[in-house]
C-alpha cells in the first residue's frame, strides 16, 4: 500500500530514481492506447504475481546480492548507509595504526566510536579537563610525574603502592571519606576503572559469557558514573597545581593535620604550600 501511495504522491523519499521509472513508462504505455492500473492485492494469500514479487524482493535483500544485470542506481538511504560503513571502518583502520592512546585503549576497547563526544559535550570545560587526564593518563599523580622525570617515585605517599589512577580513585586510604558519594554510585562496579571514566571494557561476565557493558556497538557511557568521579577528583584537589603540605605530603596523617588547622591550632600559610605545577 505504501509503494502505491508514493507512485501516486511522490515526494522526496529514497527510491526517486524508481518512481520515474515507473511514471514514464505508465506515460509511453498511454500514448501508445494502453492504461495501466495498479491494483494492490493481500500478501500470501496465493496470488502469482504477489508470491513472485515476494520471492524476488527476499533474494534482493540477503547479504551480498546482486543484480542479474548491470547493477542500477543505488536508492538514497542504502547509499548513505555503505557511506557510514565505509568511513566507520577506514576510521577504525588508521586509529589501529596510530602507536599513541595505549592507556586510553586498555580502559575503553569501543574507541574509536564517538561515544565520548556526547560525554564531553555535557560537560563544563574544568570536567572535560580532569575526564581528558583521566582517560589518558596524564595527570599529576605520582605514576605520571615520574614516568616524565618530574618525580622521583611513582609511589603513592600512603606507601601502599604506585599512585596510578586506579589506586587514587579507589584504593588509597588518605581519599577514603572523598570517595563516599563515588563508592554508593558505582555499586557492585566499585573498582571498574573503565567503567568511571566511561569506557567500554570488552570483559566478558563468567556466568553467561555475555559483555559486562553489553555489546560494543551499542555502548553508551553512564555520565552519572562519570560525573560522579570527576566530583570525587574535584574533592580531593589532588588534580590543582598548587595543594598543600596537608594533602600532597603527610600521607595517611594529612586528615588529622588538616583537621587541627581547621579548629585553629595549627595554621599552616600559603608560603609552605607545595605540589606540582603539572
Amino acid at each position: 500500500m505504501s509503494a502505491l501511495q508514493s507512485i501516486q504522491e511522490p515526494r522526496l523519499q529514497s527510491g526517486q530514481y524508481i518512481l520515474q521509472q515507473i511514471w514514464c513508462t505508465a506515460r509511453q504505455l498511454y500514448n501508445q492506447g494502453t492504461i495501466a492500473t495498479l491494483q494492490w492485492v493481500p500478501a500470501h494469500e496465493g496470488i502469482v504475481g504477489n508470491e513472485m514479487a515476494h520471492s524476488c524482493a527476499q533474494m534482493a535483500t540477503k547479504r551480498k546480492a546482486k543484480l542479474a544485470g548491470d547493477e542500477g542506481p543505488r536508492l538514497k538511504s542504502r547509499a548513505l548507509q555503505i557511506g557510514r560503513e565505509w568511513i566507520r571502518a577506514e576510521k577504525t583502520r588508521r586509529f589501529d595504526q596510530l602507536q599513541v592512546g595505549k592507556f586510553t585503549r586498555t580502559i575503553d576497547k569501543a574507541l574509536p566510536r564517538e561515544h565520548m563526544t556526547l560525554v564531553y559535550n555535557a560537560l563544563h570545560r574544568e570536567e572535560a579537563k580532569i575526564l581528558s587526564q583521566l582517560r589518558t593518563g596524564h595527570t599529576p599523580l605520582n605514576d605520571n610525574l615520574a614516568r616524565i622525570g618530574a618525580e622521583q617515585s611513582a609511589n603513592c605517599v600512603c606507601r601502599m603502592g604506585v599512585e596510578s589512577v586506579q589506586h587514587f580513585l579507589f584504593y588509597c586510604p588518605k581519599w577514603r571519606n572523598e570517595r563516599t558519594k563515588l563508592r554508593e554510585a558505582m555499586a557492585d562496579r566499585w573498582g571498574d576503572l573503565a567503567y568511571a571514566l566511561g569506557g567500554w571494557s570488552g570483559r566478558r561476565d563468567r556466568r553467561n559469557s555475555r559483555f559486562v557493558d553489553g555489546p560494543r556497538e551499542k555502548w553508551k557511557p553512564n555520565l552519572k558514573i562519570i560525573k560522579a568521579t570527576i566530583q570525587f577528583v574535584i574533592k580531593t584537589k589532588r588534580f590543582q597545581p598548587k595543594a598543600t603540605i596537608a594533602k600532597y605530603t603527610e600521607g595517611i596523617e594529612a586528615r588529622a593535620i588538616e583537621d587541627t588547622r581547621v579548629s585553629g591550632e595549627m595554621v599552616v600559610s600559603d608560603d609552605e604550600s607545595v605540589g606540582s605545577s603539572l
